[in-house]
């Protein structure tokens, strides 16, 4: 059960990575729970990426 994807721009660059494992299907239709990890949010002065975890439960 487990799948990902990948997304490139126009010069071959890395847009987007997806990828869930067969569990993590399971508890999202039991629950609907989301993880995301994006790190183009924020840049600091010193051009660090932010890279928060960002998590949703519903139980």
């Amino acid at each position: 059960m487990f799948s990902w994807d990948v997304q490139y721009d126009e010069h071959d660059r890395l847009l987007n990575f997806f990828w869930v494992n067969g569990r993590s299907r399971i508890d999202y239709e039991c629950f609907e729970d989301v993880l995301i990890f994006y790190t183009s949010y924020m840049l600091n002065k010193y051009n660090f990426v932010c890279a928060p975890f960002v998590g949703v439960n519903h139980h």
